[in-house]
């Protein structure tokens, strides 16, 4: 992350305090002009002067922040892939600045190293992280680039071993810093700045680190549903397509990892819009459930309308696999 020696400069060019006040002022590059101006009589003559122009240019501060952003720790268990930490990175300086990432995964002070630690950006802006969605960082190659006030969501990810046991904690550092420079504040950058105008390093010397933690606890419910399509008339449908005369039948897995018991687990599933529920198709492992809300597991509409419910009262990782489904025509 280090720039070529050559660029740095040891000159002080401000006061610390000095170079914080403009971290969020006027852009980098702007040229400030100034001219005085006086009046006076002479020989009953009002007369006019005027000063030299100064021309003063703003240079560019580099500064800003990172923060761990989530509210406590994550949430893992054992032998989880690519459990993510969220992180904040804000341009506080006056112009452009490119960052340079690093994600640190062997930290002292906690139970277990979480492996594979990489960065991916929340590309689609949602604030959830996506291994498919989200671009992973590559370095020196989508280096991320800020424009002054600009922030970027940053998600740190990690797999969690699967001897890991509840309790247990893991921590992930992200550390940051300036592609224009970084160490001592006030050091000046010559020719880094925004419109070839020197950079000055800011009061965080143009670096910093976050870290966050993952928290084993006991048990995960896990849920994967499916659907298999069947076309009234007949029509060829390629793969996860429907047509208005087709059949949708929903499958829902649950299963348990982890140690410990889930208890009363209850699975509720929205029956979808433009869609209407075929009456007696609600099954459990492959036994009927009625569709009115009474003695056994499930119900539609019962509980909560326009919904399947089904309970499934306590499980561990030994519980086999349960299993519902239902039908829908398609409206």
């Amino acid at each position: 992350m280090n720039r070529p020696a050559g660029r740095m400069s040891l000159t002080l060019m401000l006061l610390l305090g000095a170079s914080a006040a403009h971290a969020t002022g006027t852009p980098a590059g702007t040229v400030i002009q100034s001219q005085a101006t006086v009046t006076y009589v002479q020989d009953g003559n009002a007369r006019t002067a005027v000063s030299n122009r100064l021309a003063l240019p703003v240079h560019e501060v580099l500064d800003f922040t990172l923060a761990w952003a989530d509210a406590a720790d994550v949430a893992a268990y054992a032998g989880d892939l690519a459990v993510a930490l969220t992180f904040r990175l804000q341009n506080t300086g006056n112009g452009r600045d490119t960052f340079h990432l690093t994600a640190i995964s062997a930290l002292a002070g906690d139970d277990f190293d979480p492996a594979r630690a990489a960065i991916h950006f929340d590309s689609d802006g949602n604030g959830l992280f996506d291994p498919v969605r989200d671009d992973a960082y590559d370095a020196g190659v989508n280096d991320p680039e800020l424009a002054a006030d600009a922030e970027l969501t940053v998600f740190l990810v990690g797999d969690v071993p699967v001897d890991a046991t509840p309790g247990d904690r893991g921590r992930l550092k992200l550390a940051v810093g300036s592609a224009e420079g970084y160490g001592t504040p006030g050091t000046v950058v010559h020719g880094a700045g925004d419109d070839g105008t020197d950079a000055v390093i800011g009061p965080g010397g143009g670096f910093a680190e976050a870290d966050g933690a993952l928290q084993l606890v006991a048990a995960q419910v896990r849920l994967v549903k499916s659907a298999t399509v069947a076309s009234a008339v007949g029509t060829s449908l390629a793969p996860g397509e429907a047509d208005t005369s087709s059949v949708v039948t929903y499958t829902i897995d649950v299963t348990v990892s982890g140690t410990g018991t889930a208890r009363d687990v209850v699975v509720t599933d929205p029956i979808p819009p433009g869609t209407t529920y075929r009456p007696g198709t609600l099954l459990l492992n492959d036994t009927l459930l009625s569709d009115t809300l009474d003695a056994d597991r499930g119900d539609v509409g019962g509980q909560a309308a326009g919904t399947i419910t089904v309970a499934l009262g306590d499980m561990t990782a030994d519980t086999p696999v349960q299993r519902i489904s239902f039908q829908v025509d398609l409206e």
